[in-house]
């Protein structure tokens, strides 16, 4: 349902997906310039990724996380619904699904974005499937607690009341109070990644992030199939 939702009304659509678009024009210019020969500077880092691939992942981990930051799918799930809010409320399917449900599909997007940058790479750098799975796994792991965080927050302080569906993203605090926390939590992982990478090794620093982000996504989805009941019958008509 909330998936069909982000298809059905165009302004959701592009609000969402947007960043993967941003992100492959950025793409397709960084490979313009390797191409061209003007990147000096690219091809010596590319030729470094080569040779050291643990520090791709850890790079290319990052964008995806950047991904999960910038979306605001779940900080509007509720949102988005409007006045007919009624319908979840009336809908016989179990809190456990309505998040699993409403975390799927803004994993569905960052997946989006992540394909679109693996395929603008392999035009300009070698790609492992041990890469490609891990740096997936790594960036779709560490997002995780930012779905549910912005989710928590939208379940609690929703934005029903709108005239104009932009309103629901655009006009929406949820989505500003996610960035800054999805920011404040991706610098925590960079800190703590980097500092087990340099002192032990690249792989320390994805096992430590990877299991941190296991944790706080393990307790926030807890946190909000308990609390989803409540929040949806304080939801105001």
């Amino acid at each position: 349902m909330d998936f069909r939702l982000l298809l059905h009304t165009p302004i959701f659509f592009f609000n969402n997906v947007s960043i993967a678009i941003v992100i492959l024009l950025c793409l397709i210019f960084v490979i313009f310039m390797a191409k061209g020969g003007r990147g000096g500077e690219i091809e010596q880092a590319i030729q470094f990724l080569s040779q050291y691939p643990e520090f791709l992942i850890l790079a290319l981990s990052l964008v995806f996380l950047f991904f999960g930051v910038t979306s605001a799918t779940t900080a509007t799930s509720f949102s988005r619904e409007g006045k007919g809010i009624w319908i979840t409320r009336i809908t016989p399917v179990a809190p456990q699904a309505q998040v699993i449900g409403r975390c799927v599909s803004a994993l569905c997007i960052q997946t989006l974005g992540i394909v679109m940058t693996f395929i603008m790479l392999s035009f300009i750098i070698g790609l492992s499937p041990q890469l490609i799975f891990l740096s997936t796994l790594c960036g779709i792991g560490c997002a995780l607690p930012i779905q549910l965080t912005g989710l928590l927050i939208d379940m609690h302080r929703p934005l029903l009341h709108w005239d104009n569906p932009q309103r629901a993203v655009k006009n929406n605090l949820n989505v500003i109070f996610t960035m800054l926390l999805g920011m404040c939590y991706t610098a925590i992982l960079v800190v703590l990644g980097g500092s087990m990478g340099y002192f032990i090794s690249p792989w320390a620093g994805c096992e430590a992030v990877l299991s941190l982000s296991a944790v706080l996504s393990i307790i926030l989805y807890n946190v909000c199939v308990r609390q989803l009941l409540r929040c949806l019958l304080k939801c105001d008509e």
